[in-house]
């Protein structure tokens, strides 16, 4: 950067969407600048625990879908919470960086400092939302400037960084009073390249001979703790067929922005089990019955979150022993079992003297955690007298869901293949009807229902057959129960897939959606997503705050999260 050319406050004002006086240049001593994504809002990020590591890279791509994938479609932002329309009732509580709030509201007032909102999201299509949201938190910016499709200099921006930086250039070259620049930043990569964009303008500045050049300033970019937050599970899978519709049906219409693929898209399953499903905060409750070392060398596995029904997708035959998919069933612990030091168990029954309930384990158990170098199916290695009963004020009771354990990935489509049914022995789905509505109806008589003619349900009570091979266990003392023979099983059903651990799979079913905070930060997306699932992919990182995730500018294939870069 050989010079600073002074700006107008008219010229700066055009990189603003909204429509304010902008205060006089004499006025302003400091320069306030707030990134939006995950430093002043929880931003939702793709669930790393419902999808495949390389499906993260496909949904964040730019490329792979028509609406320009996660970080570009609106509608993926509005599904935060319970929505825009209800969201905007209570300004969008819990959703906000509090810390951050309060020093955007420091600086709103600060009477010498200029306060601007600055974000790489699409100014046509996302301006309108991010004003709501900032209105409904009563935050007033001076500016809030999202990505055009044109910069005011008429030229196109190349990326976001390059956005970002043209627009803070013709900040600091307006507001030539202004002593010292503050700019909040969530991305370590982004943080840095800020810091050096202003240190080379400084460097710059003191090199230049012109009178009428205004001279050095200080600045800061704060990095800011990350926000890792998801939608709704149902929601955001709801979310992703839609976009996936929208982009075959543009394949078919010609309509397909050249920058896209034309690659036809589809949501594939792999349901590793069946069973009754815990949810987080009974299993925090479980978990302290284990009694779990504090240290180890070969390091713990944590679960306590099912009681296995099966170790693949159920019959419908099971299905009808068990109530079908969304059905309640109360639990009571019994006993706890260790296992050679390295797994931990403990024994259940219905709360519920009279009900009948169906497991392929020798009993019902929760398996609250192993080591890494046991398997789950070692429960079945349990003996009788291993069990110890536990003490009155740890007979914990907690309710579970009927559900399966999956995990999705969106791959190419195959013509003429169901590939969500045909993880199924037959087609437990064909009775639901689409919802047509804006809002996704997440329960119908205990089945889920979609918003989108192809979105198939997560779960079925419709039982049309009857195996009666198929027998359940009854609510007696667990030492009666005995392993029931369940008759032919399904072609998936391989000692491979039976013995080893799953531990990123999302459960689905019933009332179990999964939760709307944590999944752990990784990269905002890639070009190229690998939509075969070429790459190993997986984000760093768990709960709220995860890894570090990629800039938007970041080249393809080095994230954390799925593959490629971020690019919105």
């Amino acid at each position: 950067m050989d010079g600073i050319k002074t700006q107008t406050l008219t010229g700066l004002k055009r990189w603003s969407c909204q429509d304010m006086q902008l205060p006089s240049v004499d006025q302003i001593r400091a320069i306030h600048i707030y990134d939006f994504d995950n430093t002043l809002f929880a931003s939702p990020l793709p669930n790393k625990q419902v999808w495949a590591g390389p499906s993260i890279g496909t949904l964040q791509g730019l490329e792979m879908f028509s609406t320009g994938g996660w970080w570009h479609d609106v509608n993926i932002l509005a599904s935060t919470g319970k929505g825009a329309e209800e969201e905007e009732k209570t300004a969008w509580q819990g959703w906000w960086n509090e810390s951050i709030v309060e020093l955007v509201r420091l600086s709103m007032q600060q009477k010498d400092a200029v306060c601007v909102l600055l974000t790489g999201r699409n100014e046509k299509a996302f301006a309108p939302l991010v004003s709501r949201m900032i209105a409904a938190k009563g935050l007033g910016f001076d500016m809030v400037c999202l990505k055009p499709a044109v910069s005011p200099s008429g030229q196109t921006p190349s990326s976001t960084m390059a956005f970002k930086q043209e627009l803070l250039g013709d900040l600091v070259s307006t507001y030539t009073h202004a002593e010292d620049v503050k700019m909040y930043e969530d991305r370590p990569k982004h943080t840095a390249a800020f810091r050096h964009f202003f240190a080379t303008m400084n460097r710059n500045l003191q090199a230049s001979q012109s009178p009428d050049t205004r001279p050095p300033f200080a600045y800061e970019v704060v990095q800011v703790t990350e926000q890792a937050t998801t939608l709704d599970t149902v929601t955001e899978i709801a979310e992703v067929q839609r976009m996936i519709n929208t982009h075959n049906s543009a394949i078919l219409a010609g309509t397909i922005p050249p920058t896209s693929r034309r690659i036809p898209l589809a949501i594939t399953r792999t349901v590793f089990s069946t069973a009754y499903l815990i949810a987080p905060q009974d299993t925090e409750r479980l978990l302290p019955l284990a009694n779990l070392p504090t240290t180890s060398s070969d390091g713990l596995k944590v679960l306590a979150n099912s009681i296995l029904i099966c170790p693949r997708p159920a019959s419908v035959s099971i299905m009808q022993r068990v109530g079908g998919m969304g059905r309640s069933v109360r639990f009571r612990v019994t006993h706890t079992a260790v296992l050679e030091n390295k797994f931990w168990a403990v024994r259940v029954i219905p709360t519920d003297p009279t009900l009948s309930i169906y497991t392929e384990n020798p009993v019902p158990l929760v398996i609250l955690a192993h080591k890494k170098n046991a398997r789950t199916v070692d429960a079945t290695r349990i003996r009788q007298n291993m069990w110890h009963p536990v003490a009155a004020h740890q007979m914990i009771e907690f309710e579970t869901t009927v559900g399966e354990r999956m995990q999705l990935k969106i791959d190419e489509e195959k013509r003429g293949q169901d590939a969500w049914a045909a993880a199924f022995p037959s087609d437990d789905f064909a009775h639901l009807q689409p919802n047509h509505g804006n809002s996704l109806n997440a329960r119908n008589n205990g089945s889920f229902i979609a918003r989108d003619e192809d979105f198939p349900a997560l779960g079925s009570s419709a039982i049309n057959t009857r195996n009666e091979n198929d027998r359940p266990i009854q609510n007696v003392e667990p030492k009666n129960m005995q392993s029931v023979p369940t008759g032919p099983r399904p072609q998936n059903n391989n000692r491979r897939d039976r013995d080893r651990d799953h531990g990123n799979v999302q459960s689905f079913g019933g009332v179990q959606k999964g939760s709307q905070r944590g999944g752990g930060r990784g990269g905002r997306g890639g070009s190229r997503g690998g939509v075969r699932g070429n790459g190993r992919g997986g984000g760093r990182g768990g709960g709220r705050r995860g890894g570090q995730y990629r800039s938007l500018d970041d080249s393809v294939g080095n994230g954390s999260y799925g593959g490629g870069g971020m690019q919105y």
